[in-house]
């Protein structure tokens, strides 16, 4: 079941610097319930990119040079 998520979402960290194809970076999504609950709601979150140098899969963000 998911909870009902009440606010704002956080997003961790708020910017990602891209320098190597192998380098590996994590996101981590978040709210909070009414209650003040916090949830990871990174399993559902989606990520795109406006950036067309960038290739965005399911789970990870890689440079393209």
């Amino acid at each position: 079941d998911q909870l009902p998520i009440s606010g704002n979402i956080q997003i961790a960290p708020a910017a990602l610097k891209l320098t190597h194809h192998r380098h590996e970076h994590s996101l981590i999504v978040s709210g909070k319930t009414a209650d003040g609950i916090a949830v990871d709601l990174s399993p559902q979150a989606v990520l795109t990119s406006a950036d067309p140098t960038s290739m965005v899969d399911h789970r990870s963000v890689q440079c393209r040079f």
